[in-house]
């Protein structure tokens, strides 16, 4: 490969950000510009020693986005290419990352379960935790099938003489499962019940549970070490997803094993942008860097609207730091 000097004949303009700005280490910065015809591949370097983006050119436009994690001077480099992978163009930029004002300490230690610690800020009543997200589809009306033809495996909802999550003729573990009737979402389906419920139905309607594919909710275990927190069903939480830099508000409806943490609902995974289904059944969890922040003492015991848990949870998250704190957390726990 063929290295020329910089700013050879003017063929790559930065139009954003400005030379010089400054931004805080919160921020993503969106790097924009112009390129001739001959280049058809942008890198950008930083200190020219660390390759951290690339685009293709499209129209003569090329653009890509990057959050730096380190305060500092920034001084990057663009770089074009031709189509013999040739350097034949370099403009430079220079930046300030600003450290954040906003800190993740002091924090202590609440409690570990399954190897992920809980933590929370000196002054707050929130707790925070890092770890994978398993896929409940509890309380979806099409959730599970006598034929086994649910959106979830029937295993996952118990057996004959110990079904944990459906209701049952007598209301016990060792009942037999209710079906749903044709005035019902799903006629032929079995009811599948959350530890949250909305008290206006009756235990054999399925509007009575939270369901699963319309309602984000995070599923907590049932240990002493979380009811310890003062956390109740139907609080609320914060939910963010590394890898798709998507985060969700979510309630707290269901309640799993005692050593497991790290649940969400079908809908929490999609609004994380996390396709959960293969071939239209529940299969696929998120394997890591799921971030979790619940307010204990938020909810009011009973299931909200999606425009409720939005606009509640919202306001609970300003207040502890927001997106800002949040990352930094993520990074420092």
């Amino acid at each position: 490969m063929t290295t020329l000097p910089m700013n050879v004949g003017n063929k790559i303009t930065i139009n954003e950000p400005n030379n010089n700005a400054t931004f805080p280490i919160t921020d993503t910065i969106m790097f924009r510009g112009t390129a001739n015809d001959e280049i058809v591949r942008i890198e950008l370097w930083a200190e020219n020693r660390w390759h951290f983006r690339s685009s293709n050119v499209t129209d003569g436009k090329w653009s890509v986005s990057y959050r730096f994690t380190q305060p500092g001077q920034r001084q990057i480099n663009v770089r074009g290419f031709d189509t013999a992978n040739n350097q034949v163009a370099s403009e430079m930029l220079s930046l300030t990352i600003q450290p954040s004002p906003l800190r993740c300490d002091p924090r202590t230690k609440l409690f570990e379960i399954a190897g992920h610690s809980a933590w929370r800020l000196s002054g707050s009543t929130a707790f925070f935790y890092k770890s994978s997200m398993s896929i409940d589809a509890d309380g979806a009306p099409n959730a599970y099938h006598p034929n086994d033809t649910g959106i979830d495996f029937l295993g996952n909802a118990g057996r004959p003489g110990n079904w944990w999550a459906l209701v049952t003729d007598n209301g016990r573990h060792d009942g037999n499962p209710v079906i749903q009737g044709s005035d019902d979402p799903f006629p032929g389906y079995y009811i599948s019940t959350t530890a949250l419920v909305d008290g206006k139905f009756p235990e054999k309607d399925p509007r009575r549970y939270v369901d699963a594919t319309r309602i984000p909710y995070i599923v907590l275990p049932n240990n002493s070490l979380i009811w310890n927190t003062g956390v109740k069903k139907g609080d609320f939480a914060v939910v963010y997803y590394k890898k798709t830099q998507q985060l969700s508000f979510a309630i707290f409806a269901d309640v799993g094993p005692k050593n497991e943490l790290g649940e969400g609902s079908v809908k929490l995974a999609q609004n994380l942008g996390h396709d959960p289904f293969v071939n239209g059944r529940v299969r696929r969890g998120i394997s890591e860097d799921v971030f979790y922040l619940v307010f204990p003492g938020s909810g009011n015991g009973k299931p909200r609207t999606i425009g409720e848990i939005e606009t509640l949870t919202q306001a609970l998250f300003d207040q502890w730091g927001g997106r800002q704190r949040l990352e930094i957390c993520f990074q420092t726990i």
